[in-house]
């Protein structure tokens, strides 16, 4: 990742963030209509969940160049293996993330966006999966 990605996955973001809460519930609308049987890993109130998948990308985008070394990564990896979460579901929400930010983003989402944050996204979601699975960063 370089810091070109870094800065057009800050700035897409900070244009999502300006959407309010609209962005977490357009994330999880999207999630459960293309993956249905992930719904059940979830609290039926999915306002605070919202609001913390907002909270985490942001946390997560801050660390992108060293994502092993985000402050509380160990313990979003172990809720993420207690709520049943496994390696397969992370190219689901990946899909349902970049599906999102192609409706939120609009004709702003471009395949240069859409590069940035594919990068970012391998980059964040290995170190979770390697957290999960007890091994070190790499």
């Amino acid at each position: 990742m370089t810091e070109g990605d870094l800065a057009i996955v800050d700035r897409s973001f900070r244009r999502l963030v300006s959407q309010g809460e609209d962005f977490g519930v357009l994330f999880y609308d999207t999630l459960f209509r293309s993956y249905p049987e992930l719904r059940s890993l979830f609290p039926g109130d999915m306002q605070q969940q919202q609001v913390r998948l907002v909270q985490m990308l942001r946390q997560l985008i801050d660390s992108a160049h060293a994502p092993a070394d985000m402050p509380g990564l160990a313990g979003l990896a172990r809720r993420h293996v207690e709520i049943g979460i496994r390696p397969e579901y992370f190219s689901m929400f990946g899909q349902a993330l970049f599906e999102s930010f192609a409706a939120a983003l609009d004709g702003d989402f471009t395949p240069e966006v859409r590069a940035a944050w594919e990068r970012a996204y391998t980059r964040i979601a290995g170190a979770l999966m390697r957290a999960m699975s007890g091994r070190a960063s790499g």
